[in-house]
């Protein structure tokens, strides 16, 4: 699932300000390529065009910015991998990820969606030692991998809990659904909610929401 708009151009103006990191501490002439790649479904070619755009515009202002004081000699490039629509990992997959990223100055990777293979290239990158911020939009898709999914490499880009319940609010406006009921799988979700800060935006006129909070475990019973 694609992240809402404001957040993947939040997603690209960060990425790109990774390259104002880049330092030449002793003055040196910087040369040669540097690559920046992004990972996206086909159908997120909207996100790469901006993307490539936004990068050029950011990384040519910061060069001529700088080059009184550093010189320097450097081809921007990107780096597109293409991801399954249907979001499955497979070898292919793996091996093309490599091959693109072999021998590369590549100086982080933008990935944009939820899935396996997302997960597949984000894995790939921290293995090669590139920086990876991945505008997932959704978190724990993968139980048991919690541990392989933090780094210091990493930085992931989420909706918050306000944003979402703000999305859902607008969405009931759109239709005209004023009068709803909310299932929570658990208590302690249903408790979270309740919060203020987050009630406040679906309980408020003209919504009239009813919140269950599901039993554990649940049983078909409880359903219908």
């Amino acid at each position: 699932m694609l992240l809402p708009d404001n957040l993947i151009k939040i997603a690209i103006i960060q990425f790109c300000l990774l390259l104002t990191s880049v330092r030449c501490e002793d003055h040196r002439p910087l040369n040669g390529r540097v690559y920046f790649a992004i990972a996206a479904t086909p159908s997120a070619q909207g996100f790469s065009r901006a993307f490539n755009k936004t990068l050029m515009n950011i990384t040519s202002n910061y060069l001529a910015g700088r080059s009184g004081k550093i010189g320097f000699n450097v081809s921007l490039e990107t780096i597109v991998i293409d991801l399954p629509e249907n979001g499955s990992f497979s070898a292919i997959l793996l091996e093309g990820v490599c091959q693109k990223l072999e021998e590369k100055r590549v100086v982080a990777i933008l990935i944009i969606g939820h899935s396996p293979a997302a997960f597949t290239v984000s894995i790939t990158a921290k293995h090669a030692g590139i920086p990876v911020l991945w505008a997932r939009g959704q978190g724990q898709f993968l139980p048991g991998f919690k541990s392989l999914e933090s780094s210091p490499l990493e930085v992931h880009l989420a909706p918050t809990g306000r944003e979402l319940v703000q999305a859902v609010r607008g969405l009931l406006l759109q239709a005209h659904w004023h009068t709803f009921t909310l299932l929570a799988a658990d208590q302690a979700t249903a408790t979270a909610l309740r919060r203020p800060e987050l009630w406040q935006t679906l309980d408020s006129t003209p919504l009239h929401p009813t919140l269950v909070a599901l039993p554990t475990p649940i049983r078909p019973q409880t359903l219908f």
